[in-house]
Formats: C-alpha cells, structure tokens, sequence
C-alpha cells in the first residue's frame, strides 16, 4: 500500500466557475455602532497598554 498517486489516479481539474455575485438585498440592514476597522485598533491599543512619556521613564 502506497501513499502516492499514480499520473492516471490524478482528478480530472475542473473548469473555471463563474464569479460569485452578491444579492442585491443584504441578509440585514447596518447596525448604528462602530465598524470592524474602526474596534480592531482599540483592540490593539488596549492589548498594548498605557503608553509611557518621557516624564515617565
């Protein structure tokens, strides 16, 4: 038993499918709030910590 393909056992490749395209109708309306590329750099702050001044070294 072997874990190698031989060239005839390789899958056929399939043809290219077309471009997916979003339903004109979104699934729900916005919420008010703020958005992902405006959380993740608080996230990142908050994970960073308090940031010293010169004062304080």
């Amino acid at each position: 038993m072997t874990d190698t393909l031989d060239w005839h056992e390789w899958p056929e490749p399939e043809p290219h499918r077309p471009p997916v395209t979003p339903h004109p109708v979104p699934l729900h309306e916005s919420e008010p709030g703020l958005t992902d590329e405006e959380v993740l750099p608080l996230r990142e702050d908050w994970w960073r910590g308090p940031i010293k001044t010169a004062e304080q070294v």
